[in-house]
């Protein structure tokens, strides 16, 4: 029993589940004193203990009417969110390789919502220029052209564009060119052309089949 007693990260879990013993028994008290046992342990943990102690913390504040429930609940929703967008950008990337590009928008939407949620710009603005892909791909446009336009208005002041620029001119000229305004689409081009050599990246560019 000395050698478990040791495990820190066994008692991390024992304090975890006594929280939560004491939650469904209504027991706030205890639940709390418990949460913040384990929240303390945690910050030797790894992300994921850390999440789970802040969300345990956070639904003992939350169930006290205590407003310090909101700040342990999003740390928790910050890890949860973030690898949840890990998981469905595989997920939307696979469907995309395969051609099931309404598959793979829906799944990018999704990502899109959440990132909103947790109102995190600087993963929203790739997201959206996979969504704008996606649209293309699948024939969609016209939203393909509105997301590009929301991605401009978004991406000021940021450096989105310094770092996707290529990627955007590429893509916001396959979408001009789709929508029939080749003068447009051909300026696009050369803009990401321009990028590309300044980056000493153009050989990328002659190509794709």
């Amino acid at each position: 029993a000395g050698m478990f007693l040791k495990d820190d990260s066994l008692i991390l879990l024992a304090y975890m589940d006594l929280g939560k013993s004491f939650v469904e028994l209504e027991q706030y008290g205890y639940a709390l004193q418990y949460a913040l046992y384990a929240l303390l342990l945690a910050e030797e943990a790894d992300d994921r203990a850390q999440a789970e102690a802040n969300w345990l913390t956070g639904l003992v504040y939350a169930a006290i009417g205590n407003d310090l429930a909101l700040g342990y609940l999003d740390k928790a929703y910050a890890y949860y969110t973030a690898n949840m967008l890990q998981t469905l950008n595989g997920k939307a990337i696979l469907f995309g390789q395969q051609r099931e590009y309404q598959q793979s928008i829906a799944v990018f939407e999704e990502m899109y919502r959440l990132c909103h949620l947790a109102r995190w710009k600087g993963h929203q603005l790739p997201i959206m220029l996979n969504l704008a892909t996606a649209y293309n791909l699948s024939g969609r446009v016209d939203e393909g052209l509105a997301m590009m336009g929301r991605i401009d208005s978004m991406a000021a002041g940021s450096d989105f564009l310094h770092s996707y620029g290529i990627l955007y001119q590429l893509n916001y000229g396959e979408l001009l060119h789709q929508a029939g305004l080749d003068s447009r689409a051909e300026e696009a081009f050369l803009s990401s052309l321009s990028l590309a050599e300044e980056a000493g990246d153009s050989s990328s560019f002659f190509f794709r089949n």
